[in-house]
């Protein structure tokens, strides 16, 4: 009988302890712990930090040697960086293959890629289309626009958007789905820039559509959806031509600030809306 006692006693305590360890092991895992990299920095010149992708990108002067360069890192305190900062690096192949800096902060962990490179070494640069201030094309109507601006005063300058002019036209409430604004005569390589970047700011939410015409394949329709939970504040929207699109030249592209919706919508009475720095990314 005592030996059953013992069993079960020994058995209840054996439990116990692992469940214990349970419960230390969850208390120990923090979640809070900050992880990122605040500046990135080589010989004064800093590096520009994309938190979304995790990567880093450093442009040196021209001429800069990048077989062994030493990077000046500031992250939270009482975390870790591997390689340490102050550490020599040969970035030369970053171009292709980034170096990797992860950061650890109690059980958590970081990882952004870095590409450094010289100005000069065969950089392509983003290619800017339109931005209202120095490279202003006029666009031309597209579908029942009867009222465009290529020069218009910016509704509501801030932080993403501190230029004073940009594209505009007035919505009305039966206008067609692609009502918006073109422009023609562009030579752009589609096999060196594969996405568009542009600004709008209205205040109806819902898809924006750049429409993408060209040499070596029909047109591209290319839609991003504009938040509902900003509107009337510049957003900053990112178009991707789709692999194996077939074009080999962009001569046209046309922007639809507001490719559904309001044609069917009876509270929708009309609207002034706007789009800027419509620009070209390199892969």
């Amino acid at each position: 009988m005592k030996t059953i006692q013992h069993i079960i006693y020994f058995g209840l305590l054996l439990l116990f302890s692992l469940t214990a360890c349970e419960d230390s092991a969850r208390e120990s895992v923090n979640l809070s712990e900050e992880v990122d990299i605040k500046s990135f920095a080589i010989n004064g010149t800093q590096g520009i930090i994309n938190t979304d992708n995790q990567t880093i990108t450093v442009m040196m002067p021209e001429g800069t040697n990048l077989a062994s360069l030493a990077a000046t890192v500031e992250i939270a305190a009482g975390a870790t960086l591997s390689p340490a900062s102050g550490t020599q690096i040969d970035f030369r192949s970053s171009n292709k293959s980034p170096v990797q800096y992860s950061v650890f902060n109690g059980n958590l962990y970081n990882t952004y890629k870095v590409t450094v490179r010289a100005i000069g070494d065969d950089v392509i640069y983003p290619l800017t289309i339109y931005n209202g201030e120095n490279i202003t094309p006029e666009w031309w109507t597209v579908g029942s626009a009867g009222d465009i601006s290529s020069n218009f005063g910016n509704p509501k300058p801030n932080a993403l958007n501190q230029t004073p002019y940009c594209a505009s036209i007035w919505r009305n409430p039966g206008d067609d789905d692609w009502t918006g604004g073109g422009l023609g005569g562009l030579n752009i390589d589609p096999t060196v820039y594969n996405r568009f970047t542009l600004l709008v700011w209205k205040e109806y939410a819902g898809d924006v559509q750049l429409e993408i015409q060209g040499e070596g394949a029909g047109n591209q329709w290319l839609k991003v959806w504009y938040a509902g939970d900003a509107l009337g504040e510049w957003q900053k929207l990112e178009f991707f031509l789709p692999e194996g699109h077939g074009l080999t030249k962009i001569h046209t592209i046309l922007v639809a600030p507001q490719i559904t919706g309001t044609k069917d919508d009876p509270n929708f009475f009309g609207q002034r809306m706007y789009w800027d720095e419509l620009i070209a990314i390199p892969k």
